[in-house]
């Protein structure tokens, strides 16, 4: 739903179901198993975290991953992250699909750039997916489409 004045906005909020929504203005500090849903939608940090961070690689391409290594990245540097109540963001609304089938191969691409760094592939969940109905498949060395050679 589009609103009408900035004033419908807080009817329109949604919280992202994977993501914890703590009430507002309480600062909920994020499990080690949690900086897989670092979301780039809405974040901030000082210059000074962004460069311990190393900022977003640019090894990936297209759609996918990029949040989820930042995120791991952060981790492993020990940064903190927390989620906080009350800072909604909104995103423009576009048309999606679930999985998300224009990515695909942004998605086994990126992930196999993020497998080879972490040991582990990421958008598990949008890969079997895509595996379920046919288009991907697991193999000893990751995810590839199902038409590519055996």
């Amino acid at each position: 739903m589009r609103p009408g004045t900035v004033a419908e906005l807080p009817g329109l909020t949604r919280p992202h179901p994977a993501r914890p929504a703590p009430a507002d203005g309480v600062e909920l500090d994020a499990a080690a198993e949690e900086y897989d849903l670092f979301w780039s939608l809405s974040f901030a940090l000082t210059a000074g975290t962004w460069e311990r961070i190393g900022g977003f690689d640019e090894a990936f391409e297209g759609y996918g991953a990029e949040d989820t290594d930042f995120g791991w990245r952060a981790r492993a540097r020990g940064v903190p992250m927390a989620w906080v109540g009350g800072a909604q963001a909104y995103h423009q609304w576009h048309p999606t699909s679930k999985p998300p089938w224009r990515h695909l191969d942004d998605i086994l691409r990126n992930g196999e750039v993020f497998a080879r760094r972490w040991g582990a592939w990421p958008m598990e969940g949008w890969l079997r997916a895509f595996a379920e109905a046919g288009a991907v498949r697991r193999t000893a060395e990751g995810w590839v489409r199902a038409d590519a050679g055996a």
